[in-house]
């Protein structure tokens, strides 16, 4: 007869596996135990921890960003409030400097205008005065500069003087007394415009 299987034998081996199985199983939980498999857990754990730290770190970053992209945002604004607030400044300086120079101009006019003035007043007594002479060889009241109220150069003693003045000097007294200047003009339409001026309106030259 042929040999046959111990089922015994097959029983008791495979309740030794397992047991060996269980043992196994303990010893390879025991090596969490180990120097090398722990450090390995913790330096994980404290990856873990740098790397939400460094994720931390970045929005933090992100964030003062947008914060300095919104302050110079800001910034760039407000230089254009002040760019406009400068010109608007250069506008009224040079308002104010075209003010100054009409107010100059009328201060000019306002001295000029003090010695016409007196001038005028003057000039009419004198006129006033030399229309009422009997002759012309009375003496004149001689008249003054329009613009500056002084005497004239070459202003005749009397009536009968103008005759025999030049037309050089003619066109000095004329001028000084406000004569319009008229082109080519002869001697002796400058003494009689002269005369007129000067009030003598009836006097034979």
């Amino acid at each position: 007869m042929a040999q046959q299987p111990d089922f015994g034998l097959i029983a008791q081996k495979f309740t030794d596996v397992g047991q060996a199985h269980g043992t196994i199983s303990e010893q390879l939980l025991l090596c969490t135990n180990l120097p090398a498999v722990a450090d390995g857990v913790a330096i994980l754990t404290q990856l873990t921890i740098l790397s939400d730290a460094v994720t931390a770190l970045v929005g933090q970053v992100t964030t003062l960003n947008d914060r300095m992209t919104t302050v110079e945002n800001a910034v760039t604004a407000l230089s254009g409030r002040v760019a406009a607030v400068e010109d608007r400044m250069t506008t009224v300086e040079n308002a104010v400097t075209a003010l100054s120079g009409r107010v100059a101009a009328v201060e000019v006019c306002v001295a000029e205008l003090g010695p016409r003035l007196q001038a005028d007043q003057i000039n009419s007594l004198a006129r006033g005065h030399n229309g009422k002479l009997p002759g012309a060889d009375h003496a004149l009241e001689p008249l003054v500069d329009i613009k500056t109220c002084v005497p004239i150069p070459h202003f005749p003693f009397n009536a009968a003087e103008v005759s025999g003045m030049t037309s050089a000097n003619l066109s000095t007294v004329l001028t000084a007394l406000g004569a319009p200047p008229i082109h080519r003009e002869t001697a002796d339409n400058k003494k009689g415009r002269l005369l007129k001026f000067i009030g003598m309106f009836d006097i034979r030259r």
